[in-house]
């Protein structure tokens, strides 16, 4: 089995980078390929958007593991 991530606690940033990366293709696919633009309101658009961002931002500020807090403070020896 494919191990993408050692530690559960780092699962959340591992996934908020992908969603990151999916919001960024997202945008970019809404505003070059009017087909997409078809299938997808305005309104929808701004709400996946949105979701996306909220997703990776927790994601982002989910509390890590406390060794990665103390290993992250240290300096450098």
């Amino acid at each position: 089995m494919v191990q993408f991530v050692d530690d559960i606690s780092k699962w959340w940033k591992w996934a908020s980078t992908w969603l990151l990366a999916m919001n960024g293709t997202f945008i970019v696919a809404y505003e070059q390929f009017d087909t997409v633009k078809a299938f997808i309101p305005d309104k929808w658009a701004h709400v996946i958007v949105g979701t996306l961002l909220i997703l990776t931002f927790l994601g982002r500020i989910i509390k890590q593991s406390a060794s990665d807090a103390n290993v992250a403070s240290k300096p450098p020896a």
